[in-house]
């Protein structure tokens, strides 16, 4: 079985992965979020290379 990682935990890592400190790390993570959710707001697809794509159908649901 496969555990989930949380919000906290992935600024934990890049935190300890980089050795910047929690508060730019929570930052990036937020931007990076807000940046890919207002994108499927306006109807564009998101793709991460190496880590997935997101379409419409998420999009439905961020806003909401």
């Amino acid at each position: 079985m496969t555990s989930d990682i949380t919000r906290a935990e992935l600024v934990s890592r890049i935190s300890e992965q980089t050795g910047i400190d929690k508060s730019t790390a929570f930052e990036v993570v937020e931007n990076l979020m807000e940046q890919v959710r207002n994108s499927l707001i306006e109807g564009e697809s998101a793709y991460l290379r190496g880590f997935g794509s997101f379409g419409k159908v998420i999009a439905c649901f961020l806003s909401l």
